[in-house]
């Protein structure tokens, strides 16, 4: 996680309210060709005005990575890498291809 003084901080608009994220709430993103969607640790999906392209680069480079078209992922939110699967830490899963693996390890430290 970031250091907190420079805890990125992420504002969104739900109906006439702002809510304030920590990049550690936002679980997933994706998007759908028309809308994108924040996929949050409370098990909320929110949904952005902003295209996916956009909002990839106001995101934290060091926490966010983009793996398909359509899925950006947060990587202290993954727990296990299978060819085609994501798991993440609250055991819901994103199913995305076999090349995804590669740069997802890519990205990640290994020990």
């Amino acid at each position: 996680m970031s250091n907190s003084r420079n805890m990125p901080r992420y504002i969104i608009k739900e109906g006439d309210s702002y809510i304030l994220l920590l990049d550690h709430e936002i679980k997933y993103i994706s998007s759908d060709d028309k809308y994108v969607v924040l996929h949050l640790t409370t098990g909320k999906n929110i949904p952005s005005a902003y295209n996916l392209e956009d909002l990839k680069e106001k995101l934290d480079k060091t926490i966010f990575r983009q793996l398909t078209e359509k899925i950006i992922v947060n990587v202290h939110q993954v727990q296990k890498v299978s060819d085609d699967t994501l798991s993440l830490l609250d055991g819901s899963k994103i199913y995305l291809g076999k090349d995804c693996k590669k740069q997802m390890l890519d990205f990640m430290i290994r020990i």
